[in-house]
């Protein structure tokens, strides 16, 4: 049951697409603006973080607090670095351009996994590189010398379009929206093989107006959808994909993730750009 909602941060016209909390605040990324703005949950105040972005649409913070986003126009992830500026890591996938990077999460050994979509984008400069004949998860791993690997981790996807990593990270979810229809399904993690075959845990229909959906994992095993079937709903399944809870928003949810402060609060990014704080019994 839903108890309590109150917003953090105001709406400015602009989607917020994806949060990320760095321990002290939340990182909120705003493509539309190139802009990602920083919410302090001390002092309860919004300062820009990073602009000219390059409509970064999704951002992590890894375990070691570095700070990765999906540049998804470019089609390449990137680091940001204490200095204030960033690097670009590997693009190239067997010699080839990867497609658009659209969500991205990082694990213990701070490899970066990301949803490399077919994805209707206007690049940023002359379309010289041909997309890839397929559409898949991808890892990319850092080398002794600084630079990146990258690796296909999935060969059974039609269109990724999110992804996360269980908080045990012995598990993958991943939402695949292919045939009208949004699929999440979920892929054994093995430490050094990569990925099991994939099991499936939920599928409704895709919403053509909201072709960017989000997803995250609480810490209790559970899953938050946000973008999927109608589109100003929340869902909390479980690993089995029953619907533990959903919630209704006047204000359409783009993102969501489970509070470090707080078990049983979400905090909602929506397509206005606000930020919202919703206390949840069922996250217990």
């Amino acid at each position: 049951m839903m108890r309590t909602v109150d917003r953090i941060v105001e709406q400015n016209g602009s989607p917020t697409t994806s949060i990320a909390w760095d321990g002290a605040g939340l990182l909120l990324c705003r493509p539309e603006r190139n802009e990602i703005w920083r919410w302090d949950a001390e002092t309860d105040t919004l300062e820009l973080y990073r602009k000219y972005t390059g409509a970064v649409r999704a951002i992590a913070i890894s375990a070691g607090g570095r700070i990765y986003g999906c540049q998804t126009p470019s089609r390449r992830i990137i680091e940001y670095l204490d200095d204030g500026s960033a690097r670009t890591l590997s693009t190239r996938l067997d010699g080839h351009y990867h497609n658009f990077p659209v969500s991205l999460a990082t694990d213990k050994r701070e490899r970066i996994w990301f949803a490399d979509a077919h994805i209707d984008v206007r690049p940023p400069g002359p379309d010289v590189y041909p997309r890839l004949d397929h559409a898949s998860v991808l890892r990319l791993e850092s080398k002794p010398d600084d630079s990146w690997q990258m690796h296909r981790m999935t060969t059974d996807t039609k269109n990724p379009m999110a992804l996360a990593l269980s908080v045990d990270e012995q598990y993958l979810y991943v939402i695949d929206i292919a045939g009208g229809r949004t699929n999440i399904y979920a892929y054994g993690v093995d430490l050094h093989a990569g990925l099991g075959k994939r099991r499936s845990v939920f599928s409704l229909a895709a919403q053509s107006d909201h072709p960017m959906p989000g997803l995250s994992t609480t810490k209790n095993g559970n899953l938050l959808l946000a973008g999927v079937g109608e589109g100003h709903e929340l869902r909390l399944i479980d690993p089995d994909g029953h619907e533990l809870e959903t919630m209704a928003f006047d204000d359409e949810p783009t993102h969501a993730i489970q509070s470090a402060a707080d078990d049983r609060t979400v905090l909602v990014a929506t397509r206005s750009g606000a930020v919202l704080r919703v206390r949840l019994d069922a996250l217990s």
